[in-house]
């Protein structure tokens, strides 16, 4: 298991008067973990409230599928073949009738999904199947139309599966002492005593679902203090000629005397020249603090947002690699959002309803001492597949067409011109 980062957990710990460049996140405080009490300043009027801090496995350990004995990687886009379930187990999760139970205790109530999924509701008709073989046959310089031309349609074989995809929206708070040049600005860090915890300063959330980050300045840690690098002086002596002002010269390698041993001309002989660096002076203002001897310290708040994603395809073809499923979109056919989402039930497929609890239970343990969650969506996504069986000059061929915005795939298509074969 990870070991967690050292965690912040007072503004009022830390030593105002000496300051650490090291950032510190800050954990979500436990009150937060058994009820949300969060304070109305902390949201925007009208603001969704912030939801209980969720708990999910490391996305890099391996977890056994319940449905599958395969050993499954826990990070985006799983893929499960369905049609090797052990008949044990799906017996166990698919009770009569076809309907599919959660994996939650009796007294859980799960989000309940449609009834009218069935996966053959998006047929794609021969015309489209042509049109869309055409098309992808065009695209290519060295593809021929031919096959999409004087093609014979054979067969349409449905393959369509699922996608499942949860969004956790999450709210995470460091803080870090910043120090830069003073020029009069206000100075609030009269009562160190008074400093604000982390989860405790006001920071208007954005919109959900969407990265950002937001800095501000931590109430009553703003200070003046002394410049750290010229101890108050504010100069800096010249790190070339060591305050003397005067350096070796770089004709003569300070010999004072050049190739036929005439006087150098460029130091008259002494051999050392003027510092470059701090002429006329033999001494800098400290760059720190511009020669005033005073820095302005106060602790930062950085706050980030992210929108933390998981996605499970349900993989029940093997012939047609799942991955190319994400670069199209399908038809959604169940949306949950709430600030604190529960695993699907009544789903008719059993990996959709694993993925979800799995998905779930990760974000849970993966989010619970670092972040905050302010709200979770998960959807189901009914992915449109076709398998094209067709004729073309007496050769049984085929090719897929997939996802809403009819792709096509085909692994050796039958037409190519000799620039094609490498």
């Amino acid at each position: 298991m990870a070991v967690a980062p050292p965690l912040c957990t007072d503004f009022d710990d830390i030593d105002l008067s000496t300051p650490n460049s090291s950032p510190k996140i800050a954990p979500v405080p436990r009150s937060m973990g058994t009820a949300a009490k969060m304070s109305s300043s902390m949201v925007p009027q009208g603001g969704p409230v912030p939801a209980l801090p969720l708990t999910t496995l490391n996305p890099g350990t391996e977890q056994h599928h319940p449905l599958n004995p395969t050993v499954i990687k826990g990070n985006l886009g799983m893929i499960v073949n369905s049609s090797n379930l052990p008949v044990g187990l799906s017996a166990s999760l698919a009770p009569p009738g076809g309907k599919c139970r959660s994996s939650l205790t009796p007294d859980s109530a799960g989000s309940s999904c449609p009834t009218n999924t069935d996966r053959s509701m998006l047929l794609i008709t021969e015309a489209a199947a042509k049109q869309a073989f055409h098309e992808y046959g065009n695209s290519k310089c060295c593809y021929g139309s031919s096959p999409a031309k004087d093609m014979t349609t054979a067969e349409l074989q449905p393959f369509n599966t699922y996608r499942y995809s949860l969004e956790t929206f999450t709210e995470s708070r460091t803080c870090e002492w910043i120090t830069e040049q003073y020029t009069g600005q206000h100075v609030d860090a009269t009562n160190a005593g008074s400093v604000l915890q982390p989860w405790e300063i006001p920071v208007v959330v954005p919109d959900m679902f969407k990265d950002g980050t937001q800095t501000m300045k931590v109430p009553n840690t703003t200070s003046v203090k002394t410049c750290p690098h010229c101890k108050g002086m504010g100069k800096n002596m010249c790190l070339k000629c060591h305050g003397t002002g005067r350096i070796q010269c770089m004709w003569c390698n300070g010999t004072g005397r050049r190739l036929q041993m005439e006087m150098c001309q460029q130091c008259y002989g002494i051999g050392t020249e003027s510092c470059r660096m701090c002429n006329p002076s033999i001494i800098q203002n400290c760059v720190t603090c511009t020669g005033k001897g005073q820095v302005l310290t106060y602790l930062q708040l950085s706050t980030t947002w992210k929108n933390n994603k998981y996605q499970f395809i349900s993989d029940d073809y093997s012939e047609f690699s799942p991955d190319l499923f994400h670069a199209v979109h399908g038809e959604r056919i169940h949306t949950d959002e709430q600030l604190s989402a529960s695993p699907l039930s009544n789903f008719p497929d059993a990996t959709i309803t694993w993925a979800s609890q799995n998905a779930l239970d990760q974000h849970r343990m993966q989010f619970s001492s670092s972040c905050r969650v302010l709200r979770q969506r998960q959807c189901v996504e009914l992915l449109p597949l076709t398998k094209v069986q067709y004729v073309w000059k007496g050769k049984k061929l085929s090719y897929f067409v997939y996802g809403t915005e009819n792709k096509v795939f085909v692994q050796n298509y039958p037409q190519k011109c000799c620039c094609a074969v490498m």
